[in-house]
């Protein structure tokens, strides 16, 4: 091809849609790198907000949620995650945490069997030689459901307390 033949009509279009293609591909290379967020301190105690379809407003935090039982044998120190989830269409409320223990499955579950007999709960306990143990427990204002676990750290316990 002779040089002298190019339309430089052609070519500044061409020059004009490269540059268009290469401001597009950062703009885009832009929004991808600052979509990604840093991981999360664990001492980062930000709570997120979010509602539900069922019009639930969850807000997860990092500490034990405020309503919970003052006498509920709970290892905050060892806290994991907290959740509060407020359901807009019955007032009711649920508060949820996870932490871990040093402690046994065994131990922990009886530790939590007996705070709610000691408490008045009527009782629910799922299969004992299940790999999550579970106990449930119903009072007229509140229920509250325990499942323990192993864990590569221990013992997993996991709370959910419903105000009713």
């Amino acid at each position: 091809m002779n040089p002298e033949n190019i339309n430089p009509e052609k070519s500044s279009r061409v020059k004009i849609g490269t540059s268009i293609i290469v401001l597009l591909l950062a703009v885009v290379a832009i929004m991808v790198f600052t979509s990604f967020k840093p991981a999360q301190d664990e001492n980062d105690v930000r709570e997120v907000k979010t509602v539900s379809s069922n019009n639930a407003v969850v807000e997860k935090i990092q500490t034990v949620p405020t309503g919970f039982p003052q006498d509920l044998p709970i290892e905050a120190s060892n806290l994991k995650e907290g959740a509060v989830t407020t359901f807009q269409s019955n007032s009711a409320k649920q508060l949820s945490l996870s932490y871990t223990s040093a402690k046994s499955v065994t131990e922990k579950y009886t530790e939590y069997k007996n705070y709610m007999t000691q408490k008045g709960y009527l009782l629910t306990e799922g299969p004992a030689n299940s790999q999550v143990r579970a106990i449930f427990g119903a009072k007229y204002d509140a229920n509250l459901s325990i499942a323990i676990s192993s864990s590569n750290k221990g013992t997993l316990v996991q709370i959910s307390y419903l105000i009713k």
